[in-house]
């Protein structure tokens, strides 16, 4: 850590100690979802299913002040409905998460599961479903 403006080493020292301490004590992190935890579900076009869960391939954490209760607002973003075939893990969104102050972290989205492209029956009942979806 740089410190300027200071007239001593042991003076530096103590200020980096200081802003340390602030910058791990006086913040708390919280745990919105686990890793592998689905978060939600993407619509799927032209697939054995309609929509696929999506998760994070890591924990994902929001950090605040302590004391303060964390109030995120969180949003799946994607340029959809996607397209099957999908496999498993293929990142297909993103995960935006918003902590009040303006500014959205971003993370990616992976599918959970193989979505397969539609049969013909599948077809029409996806055909169907868009009618009144």
């Amino acid at each position: 850590m740089v410190v300027g403006n200071t007239e001593t080493s042991r003076e530096r020292k103590q200020i980096s100690r200081d802003f340390m301490e602030w910058g791990f004590g006086e913040w708390s992190a919280t745990r919105l979802f686990g890793k592998d935890a689905e978060i939600g579900r993407v619509k799927v076009q032209g697939g054995s299913h309609t929509s696929v869960a999506v998760a994070a391939p890591r924990p994902v954490f929001v950090t605040t002040p302590i004391g303060k209760a964390p109030n995120p607002s969180v949003s799946i973003v994607y340029q959809g409905p996607v397209v099957a075939p999908i496999r498993k893990g293929e990142r297909i969104a993103e995960l935006h998460v918003e902590n009040g102050n303006g500014k959205a972290s971003r993370m990616d989205l992976v599918a959970m599961e193989d979505v397969a492209p539609a049969n013909r029956w599948q077809q029409l009942r996806n055909g169907l479903l868009g009618l009144v979806d």
